[in-house]
């Protein structure tokens, strides 16, 4: 999940691969869909970039997550036994702890500054059911840290994705 530490919009860019691969369906049935099959792990990671263009003269020195929430939408037409992928008996996963703390790494490619944390092995979202189709929004709550002058500043922000998930789907 990525966003930019000076965008003024709600959209969190995403992106799913499976052993280097993208994972969203071009074609068939699903397309557009991203497949999973139960018992995958998720690992979220999470990505601020930072220009160093900001406006106002802040000065951009990191990132807080607040929170990822997970609600999922299930397809009525297909007689789901799953609220969500992740939870039979749940609509919502909350994902506050298990973040490593945020690393901040220059890419030599663009010059900008990314600002990176992930969730730690023991706090990946595993997927647990075995069929399923759902609509999966996404709203990651965050603080962007800064300073302006001599003052911290400590901006909140929330973005939203919204992929289409199948369990059970075509790829292994």
């Amino acid at each position: 999940l990525t966003f930019d530490a000076e965008q003024i919009t709600q959209v969190l860019l995403f992106d799913f691969t499976k052993n280097g691969q993208q994972l969203i369906e071009t074609q068939g049935r699903y397309a557009g869909c991203i497949p999973l099959n139960q018992d995958d792990q998720i690992h979220v990671q999470i990505t601020m970039t930072d220009t160093g263009e900001y406006q106002d003269d802040f000065i951009v020195e990191g990132f807080q997550i607040i929170g990822l929430d997970v609600v999922s939408q299930p397809n009525v037409t297909e007689n789901e036994l799953y609220l969500s992928p992740f939870k039979q008996d749940s609509a919502t996963v909350n994902l506050q702890e298990g973040w490593v703390p945020v690393e901040k790494i220059h890419d030599e490619e663009t010059g900008a500054t990314l600002y990176r944390t992930y969730l730690d092995s023991g706090f990946l979202l595993p997927v647990v059911a075995e069929k399923g189709f759902w609509k999966v929004s996404g709203f990651l709550s965050v603080r962007v840290i800064g300073r302006q002058g001599t003052e911290v500043l400590s901006i909140p922000r929330v973005f939203s994705f919204d992929p289409e998930v199948v369990s059970g789907g075509r790829r292994p």
